[in-house]
């Protein structure tokens, strides 16, 4: 190549290079911004991650702990005691267990010998959780669905919130009962019980989703309380969406004013109860958890109305 084709190559930035532009100021302090809020987002999104590991790992274990504790009350024997106590060889006449389960000097006065088999035999077997459980209010099934658990109450409604039966420190946590209702669970005119919608493993009362579908409300309609002091049958009246700031956990009124909350309570119901019998006298259940909309203080409430009891006294 010649010397005239080497000239003729050159570019303008060979001949006379660009100088290059000082950056100004607020490019640093947007890249500076800009870095800042990647480390941020990164430090939230590892945050995120870890708490999700964790809660996966509090359901799994609260899972585990629910499994066996359940196993426990439905292997106990036909007459509420575990394999240990009771045998084939070894029976206990129905007429000793009064003597077994005295807790307070007097035998629970039940006028049926039939309904004082089954009370008995329900209150020896929570007699034994009570033992692993001292806080053990009694036990909840709603017939035909996946809850069917052990009812906790504590001094305040914050202690289940994330802690299980046990004792242990859990996010699952318990289903709970308010602590202000006292027992026995026939005094209070609305129970409420609580416990968290665990929806990615369909557990504690994530259950209570489902009875806004139509069909599975009309052919779930009955809640299983068993407590100390008698057996409860509650037929279920309502399942509605509702909020923290509601009054759907009063647990007493005043004259006849629960009739206006039933029929409040019936009406707010997504799905049709059809006719329902009560007056001043009637005695609810009402399950309480989260609900699945982004609003944190929404909440669902399934609510039951007392049907049939067999009571201690």
């Amino acid at each position: 190549m010649n010397v005239q084709e080497k000239l003729n190559s050159l570019s303008c930035d060979d001949i006379a290079p660009k100088v290059k532009k000082k950056k100004r100021p607020a490019y640093y302090i947007f890249s500076t911004v800009r870095i800042v809020l990647f480390l941020v987002c990164l430090a939230v999104f590892v945050f995120s991650l870890k708490s999700i590991f964790e809660n996966f790992e509090d359901y799994k274990v609260g899972d585990e702990i629910y499994g066996n504790i359940q196993l426990e009350f439905d292997n106990m024997g036909a007459d509420g005691l575990t394999s240990p106590i009771y045998s084939a060889d070894k029976t206990i006449p129905l007429s000793k267990f009064d003597d077994m389960l005295i807790s307070d000097g007097v035998a629970p006065p039940i006028v049926s010998n039939e309904d004082m088999e089954e009370f008995l035999k329900v209150r020896n077997k929570l007699e034994i959780l009570r033992k692993d459980y001292p806080d053990l209010y009694g036990w909840l099934n709603v017939k035909g669905t996946s809850i069917n658990y052990p009812v906790m109450q504590g001094t305040d409604n914050s202690f289940y919130v994330d802690h299980t039966p046990d004792g242990s420190k859990n996010s699952a946590g318990s289903i709970f009962a308010d602590f202000r209702c006292k027992n026995p669970a026939e005094k209070t005119q609305n129970l409420v019980l609580y416990g968290h919608n665990i929806r990615s493993w369909g557990t504690m009362f994530n259950g209570i989703t489902n009875f806004f579908n139509k069909n599975y409300f009309e052919s779930h309609r009955t809640i299983e309380l068993w407590t100390f002091d008698g057996i409860y049958e509650y037929t279920i009246i309502s399942i509605y969406e509702t909020n923290i700031y509601d009054d759907y956990t009063t647990i007493s009124f005043g004259g006849g004013s629960i009739t206006s909350f039933i029929r409040e309570t019936i009406e707010q119901s997504a799905n049709s109860a059809g006719e329902v019998e009560y007056n001043a006298a009637s005695k609810l259940i009402t399950l309480s958890t989260c609900s699945n909309s982004l609003d944190s203080d929404n909440r669902y409430a399934l609510v039951g109305i007392l049907t049939k009891s067999i009571t201690a006294a």
